[in-house]
């Protein structure tokens, strides 16, 4: 598949979004997390909850700004980034990526690349000096792509139960 990225149309994503943004997640969610996570719980994680969740973000007034990439009319990708959500950081000063997925089919295109970098742009112009980013631990995927951006691990992992399992996130941070 030829890279798309030039043709991207990135906007800023509105309420008539949430469908396609929880078709886009879900499908993320099932292939990335495969092997990570329950399968009860991939298969639990559904289009229709995650419209419901979507729908109720973007009407609400919210810190995050959701970002999507569209192509031909349709949405690959999006990112949800704003002010750091941890109490140890602060959030005039710290950015964070609070969600970055592309659909599988998207992947290695370039879409998450762009997304990111229009989002770490906007931390910067925000007057943010640091980012941060959860990853579930074991994605390596996820990893090696924000590594590539110079996110680096800080030692801080937060740890969450799913399906009966406990999941643990590393935190990773980057210099802007």
């Amino acid at each position: 598949m030829a890279n798309k990225c030039l043709a991207y149309e990135i906007r800023t994503a509105f309420p008539g979004d949430a469908r396609v943004l929880a078709e886009v997640q879900v499908a993320s969610w099932r292939a990335a997390y495969k092997g990570l996570m329950p399968q009860s719980v991939l298969d639990d994680y559904t289009v229709e909850g995650r419209t419901e969740r979507w729908t109720d973000v973007l009407a609400l007034p919210s810190a995050a700004t959701t970002t999507v990439a569209e192509f031909n009319g349709l949405v690959d990708a999006f990112v949800s980034y704003g002010p750091c959500r941890e109490e140890d950081s602060d959030a005039a000063t710290t950015g964070e990526i609070w969600a970055l997925y592309a659909h599988p089919s998207s992947w290695g295109q370039g879409v998450g690349h762009t997304l990111c970098t229009y989002a770490l742009d906007a931390l910067r112009a925000s007057g943010a000096s640091s980012a941060t980013l959860w990853v579930l631990n074991g994605n390596g995927r996820a990893i090696r792509f924000y590594e590539k951006f110079g996110f680096r691990p800080d030692g801080a992992t937060q740890s969450f139960e799913e399906g009966g399992a406990s999941l643990q996130e590393v935190r990773y941070v980057l210099d802007l």
